[in-house]
């Protein structure tokens, strides 16, 4: 349970300074834009690498199915593993499917998504 908790509290708050950085809209554009349009692909490989990492260890300390709140931490998890995967995989594919996209709606959806999971995870986490 000890573990679940911190667990729960550090993917909490990273998923809440995520999902309020994306409410700075103006921002975020010339971030994504920046990412999408530089000439270094290793970056883009890198940040894939960094989120498959986090995933990986995220599910090696907790990989649970189940019907209460916890199973949050799970979702986080293989969504980190799978979408660094995928960006090292397929960076180029990746890149210009994300530049066809409508960005700005796509991400601020993702910064709701994260908000909310963030304060979900942070409120039980804490009121254990």
């Amino acid at each position: 349970m000890y573990t679940t908790i911190v667990l729960a509290k550090i993917s909490g708050l990273m998923c809440l300074a995520i999902g309020l950085s994306v409410l700075n809209k103006k921002s975020m554009a010339v971030i994504i834009d920046e990412l999408l349009n530089s000439k270094n692909r290793a970056l883009f490989w890198f940040v894939g690498f960094v989120a498959a990492l986090i995933g990986a260890v995220t599910l090696s300390f907790y990989n649970t199915w189940s019907f209460h709140w916890p199973v949050l931490i799970t979702i986080l998890g293989w969504a980190a593993l799978l979408k660094g995967v995928i960006i090292m995989l397929f960076p180029d594919s990746l890149l210009s499917y994300y530049k066809k996209l409508k960005i700005n709606g796509i991400v601020m959806f993702g910064g709701v998504v994260a908000l909310i999971f963030g304060i979900i995870l942070l409120y039980k986490s804490f009121s254990v």
